[in-house]
């Protein structure tokens, strides 16, 4: 999918001329097998262009892990705030997900989804977890940025949403991957993103967003 390859590798590339050791943050493509691994996990097939991108890396390595002075730049989460997942941990997010589903009962259950709300005219379910709600990047405090592979009516399967105990509007970023990379890189090109050093001892950032690009 030649669209998907082209706007990542300007993501990329937008992030390594700001300072950010993108390149050498992610992690070497994925096998069809590591990929089906997953596909069986999770019990469905990934959208082509899920697929594509981890053939082309299976996520990244974590920023504390990570030894940028190597290459005298800096280490970040790769999606706007979000580290990209690898299929393993991907894997991981999604099951954490299955146990509060299958250790909740079905009272509970219904709390958890009376204390999300869905944006007007965003096509997502109003729930708080759903097993086709795949978590592909993860801030570390418990949010995600997920493929939802069961949308609503109007909805485009992989469309691009926020989950996790923090989030409690359950809304619609981007139709899929290539308009969500299309998005963030606009935005950083246009200022909306910064690439904020947070500390000069140890050589890693954060990126700082302004209000209402999660919106």
């Amino acid at each position: 999918m030649y669209a998907l390859e082209v706007r990542w590798n300007a993501w990329i590339t937008s992030l390594e001329t700001r300072g950010v050791a993108a390149r050498a943050l992610l992690k070497p493509g994925a096998s069809e097998d590591e990929i089906e691994a997953l596909e069986a996990t999770i019990g469905a097939r990934l959208p082509a262009e899920a697929r594509e991108l981890y053939s082309h890396s299976n996520g990244q390595t974590g920023i504390f892990q990570f030894h940028p002075h190597q290459s005298g730049m800096l280490a970040a989460p790769i999606f706007g705030g979000y580290e990209f997942n690898s299929l393993e941990r991907t894997a991981w997010e999604w099951t954490s997900w299955r146990e509060i589903r299958d250790q909740s009962s079905a009272e509970e259950l219904e709390d958890f989804d009376r204390s999300v709300d869905v944006r007007a005219g965003h096509p997502v379910r109003k729930l708080y977890t759903h097993p086709l709600w795949v978590p592909f990047a993860t801030d570390g405090g418990g949010n995600s940025l997920a493929l939802d592979l069961d949308p609503c009516l109007g909805g485009a399967r992989g469309q691009i949403i926020v989950i996790g105990s923090d989030e409690d509007e359950r809304r619609v970023l981007a139709p899929g991957l290539v308009a969500f990379l299309t998005n963030i890189t606009q935005l950083l090109e246009a200022g909306r993103l910064t690439i904020t050093r947070q500390d000069r001892d140890a050589p890693i950032a954060f990126f700082d967003i302004e209000p209402g690009f999660l919106q």
